[in-house]
């Protein structure tokens, strides 16, 4: 086998393991959110794509359309709208990556208030174009009546946005090759920055919240 057949394996590996990921913790996701109907919804697949894009390349974006697409269509979703989903995660989890790297300078670490600044933005820009186009799919490939656009659009925003802010941060300060003292003191920054979001977005989607909207 010589070197690039080796490459392209490691490649395709990698993009098989980052779905497989994906799709396991989206549905502990549904899980969770099935479990406790009345807590504000947190969405650990978005956080968990940004931070293996940031870590290991924008190349392993097919990673997410994978999880998503298999996992839609393994639970019964029609192709159409499982295409719909998966353009819009892997949109979502692009253009924050994208963005960070090459108009930011961004830095994993968030060690700047410039990195939580950007990222916080960007991540309410990408979530907004990804929570449009699942519900937009949702509403035209299922009997989901239009009139309930705008709470499954909330829901499912709010559950992006969550978990970009919230466990994106996490994973990448844990996996930085630095002490200890300085991992617990992005976490206790990054914590104190998410409270000021949390509260707000909790009593405005508590009673919002559409388990049944996620397919994936």
């Amino acid at each position: 086998m010589n070197s690039r057949t080796k490459d392209l394996f490691t490649y395709l590996g990698k993009i098989l393991a980052f779905a497989v990921i994906y799709h396991l913790t989206a549905r502990l996701g549904l899980k969770m959110a099935y479990m406790q109907a009345n807590t504000s919804p947190v969405w650990p697949p978005t956080g968990i794509s940004i931070a293996v894009l940031l870590f290991f390349g924008l190349s392993l974006w097919p990673g997410v359309t994978l999880g998503v697409l298999a996992g839609s269509i393994l639970t019964g979703a029609p192709f159409s709208l499982a295409a719909g989903m998966a353009l819009g995660n892997t949109l979502e989890a692009v253009i924050v990556v994208y963005f960070l790297q090459n108009k930011f300078q961004f830095h994993e670490s968030f060690d700047r208030l410039n990195d939580v600044i950007s990222f916080a933005l960007i991540s309410l820009v990408s979530t907004v174009i990804s929570a449009t186009i699942g519900t937009t799919s949702l509403i035209l490939f299922t009997q989901t009546p239009r009139s309930a656009f705008f709470d499954i659009w909330l829901t499912w925003w709010i559950g992006d946005l969550l978990g970009a802010l919230v466990v994106a941060p996490v994973i990448l300060v844990w996996f930085l090759p630095v002490s200890i003292k300085e991992k617990r003191k992005s976490l206790i920054e990054g914590c104190y920055f998410s409270s000021f979001l949390s509260p707000g977005m909790f009593s405005a989607t508590s009673r919002r919240l559409i388990s049944s909207t996620r397919l994936t």
